[in-house]
């Protein structure tokens, strides 16, 4: 079963991301991110290419069926938080209560 993954980014220097989030921002399909163009320049750094989708306070209601449908068609999606930690992140709050309310599971 596919999987919503938090991953914590650097602010700052982008050489201070933890290996497991390069790990699992190279195993997923989509990434969610609140500013698309950091996160763009962060997965440039780091040599990935992938499917990248804006999630921020004014899509956020809009955005979250389409990655619970996502993650129910088997796509692994990462939501970036660019807060350095999500639990300062209201966007992953939404998306974590509703992915809860499905019945699917945190990795």
């Amino acid at each position: 079963m596919a999987k919503l993954f938090i991953v914590p980014t650097p602010i700052g220097n982008l050489d201070d991301i933890t290996l497991r989030a390069v790990k699992t921002l190279g195993a997923a399909d989509v990434v969610l991110a609140e500013d698309t163009r950091t996160t763009q320049v962060l997965l440039k750094h780091l040599g990935l290419e992938k499917k990248l989708w804006s999630h921020h306070k004014f899509n956020e209601h809009a955005a979250v069926e389409a990655v619970a449908q996502t993650i129910e068609e088997g796509e692994n999606i990462a939501l970036v938080s660019d807060v350095d930690g999500y639990e300062e992140n209201a966007n992953a709050v939404t998306l974590m209560t509703l992915h809860s309310a499905k019945g699917l599971e945190f990795p």
